[in-house]
């Protein structure tokens, strides 16, 4: 290596130990400035040290060690020349209930990944709570997309949303406040591509032209991440925002408020059809899972959920059919796939 390269190096290195610094000053500002909004000024504790921030990247690194190795211990024990043997000998009943075993083993290697998910979200959670204070009413976090459905793997990013007891916009506010320190402690995992955070000088998502929208990030590795901020995306508690900053939809609501989304025109002429204006959004509400806290908020919610959907009118039964039962039986089917297995 020449002298160059080595002055260079040294140049990139400090200039990165500078960006980092300043970023942890601007960090602690901010924490700081949410104690004092929150007037919770007896807890100096910061959920960004970089020693917890590393705890965290060692979790993950074990998770994804861990699922490396069920899925190596998966291969050696049905390779695919088991299939071969069987279809070449027609042991089709053999065939079968090797293909349903390795169908449940991979089935439990996706729910231990989900359930450890979960843990590491209320994890994360737990400690912006630390900084907010006590939250002003009862709450809780629910998962949405790969993580309710059991198909998330320890790189996916994660969509959610806050129940809340009492719908007013203190409460809503503290959840704004905890759902951004929460991003920032994402963030600081170092596997969040620039273009899904959405800062206007990069990644313009409400500019029609195209160079407005220019940036693409191919140094961050890709990993776990909030939900983007593209217009498809923005399945969090902060929800998505117009051109002017004004809000489209939030994720923080009651069970009941939640469930609105739900709702059809035809049956509610007087509520906003968000099936015709944000179907995926619609769709993604509909099979939530429980991470943490009040779990009797989730139940509500699903109830309410399922009283809309069975309240539909009799025109509007291929919606219940499209939506709600083709959604429940990706759940269904793992079920059914747990019978035949016993």
């Amino acid at each position: 290596m020449t002298n160059n390269e080595d002055k260079q190096i040294d140049k990139y290195q400090a200039e990165r130990a500078v960006v980092i610094k300043q970023l942890s000053m601007l960090e602690k500002q901010y924490t700081n400035e949410l104690r004092i909004k929150r007037n919770n000024l007896c807890d100096e504790s910061s959920c960004f040290d970089s020693g917890v921030n590393l705890k965290h990247c060692d979790t993950l690194k074990i998770l994804r060690d861990d699922c490396k190795t069920k899925l190596e211990e998966l291969v050696r024990k049905y390779p695919y020349t088991i299939y071969q043997e069987n279809i070449l000998n027609n042991q089709e009943d053999d065939l079968k209930q090797k293909q349903l075993a390795k169908a449940e083993a991979v089935q439990n290697i996706y729910s231990d990944i989900a359930d450890q998910l979960r843990k590491f979200i209320e994890t994360l959670i737990n400690e912006c709570v630390q900084v907010l204070g006590k939250p002003p009413c009862g709450y809780a976090f629910i998962g949405l997309g790969s993580l309710a459905r059991e198909e998330a793997t320890p790189y996916s990013d994660f969509e959610f949303a806050t129940l809340i007891t009492e719908e007013n916009e203190d409460n809503k506010d503290y959840f704004r406040d905890l759902t951004h320190l929460l991003h920032l402690k994402v963030i600081n995992l170092g596997e969040t591509i620039l273009p899904s955070v959405g800062i206007p000088a990069l990644n313009n998502y409400h500019s029609s032209k195209a160079e407005n929208n220019w940036f693409y990030d191919n140094i961050t590795p890709r990993g776990f991440a909030f939900d983007g901020s593209m217009p498809q995306a923005c399945k969090t508690p902060v929800g998505k925002k117009d051109k002017e900053g004004n809000i489209i939809y939030e994720l923080i609501h009651t069970p009941k408020k939640m469930a609105e989304y739900q709702h059809r025109k035809e049956n509610h002429p007087e509520k906003r059809d968000w099936f015709q204006e944000e179907q995926q959004l619609c769709n993604i509400l509909l099979l939530p899972t429980f991470i943490c806290v009040q779990e009797e908020l989730f139940i509500d919610y699903e109830n309410e959920v399922n009283n809309i959907l069975d309240n539909i009118q009799e025109d509007s039964i291929s919606l219940r059919k499209s939506r709600g039962l083709k959604l429940r039986l990706i759940m269904d089917s793992k079920v059914l796939c747990n019978k035949q297995l016993n």
